[in-house]
């Protein structure tokens, strides 16, 4: 008697805690479509937002500040950008700043923003070139000289040269055989100051090729090492017709 007493008040229970589950599950229910109703009448709904309905319009921003944002661009993003945000992205500050961060001198800056020329264009032209350049380095050249990019002397190319890392290196030597007069020029511009002699020497000639068949060549080279090397380290006492 005593136990089935006991298995009454049990599924008793048992009955009032599935009642109790039933009723909050329904509640929660009603709460969800209560809230969707009014979103709903809001004009709104449940959804995951987009990523861009948090991304800054930079024509709301000062154009300062927008100016600031787009600095952080490279060329291709800078391009892409301009398709939203065509004045912002295409003005002049910018890419000049992205020409000059890429090519440290070209004849052309000296003109080329008193003339009114896009900048833009500018670093079209010179990324061309160096396309070119890699593939064919004296139809690179010729073609900054063609567009009036870069003047057809040894020091301004040789400069070029010494003021970009866009080239392949490989060309670079390749073209200093065919140029002696940019060739010199560039030597003028590599700088052994405190140098160690071997290390001078050795990036002397990683910079400029050294000649496999003429030995005379290759004297020549060492002649024009000596001299800049002493140039740059008056106290070590060295002349250049001294053995190294």
């Amino acid at each position: 008697m005593g136990q089935q007493a006991l298995r009454r008040m049990v599924r008793h229970e048992e009955r009032i805690q599935a009642n109790s589950i039933t009723d909050h599950s329904r509640g929660w229910s009603g709460m969800v479509r209560r809230l969707t109703r009014r979103q709903q009448n809001n004009g709104t709904s449940f959804r995951k937002p987009s990523p861009l309905e948090n991304f800054v319009d930079l024509n709301l921003l000062p154009p300062e500040l927008a100016l600031q944002i787009l600095k952080n661009l490279n060329a291709t993003d800078l391009c892409l950008a301009s398709c939203v945000w065509g004045d912002l992205a295409n003005d002049e500050i910018l890419w000049e700043q992205l020409c000059r961060a890429s090519w440290g001198f070209c004849s052309a800056y000296d003109f080329w923003k008193a003339d009114g020329r896009s900048f833009k264009r500018l670093f079209l032209l010179l990324d061309e070139s160096c396309l070119t350049f890699n593939t064919k380095p004296e139809w690179g050249i010729q073609y900054l000289i063609d567009n009036g990019v870069l003047e057809d002397e040894g020091a301004k190319i040789a400069r070029f040269f010494h003021s970009t890392n866009q080239l392949c290196w490989h060309k670079v030597r390749t073209y200093l055989n065919t140029r002696q007069d940019v060739l010199e020029e560039f030597i003028k511009l590599q700088n052994f100051k405190n140098q160690f002699l071997p290390n001078a020497l050795r990036k002397f000639f990683h910079a400029v090729q050294a000649p496999t068949t003429h030995r005379e060549n290759l004297a020549g080279l060492i002649d024009k090492f000596s001299r800049q090397f002493c140039a740059d380290n008056p106290d070590v006492k060295l002349k250049p017709g001294n053995e190294l």
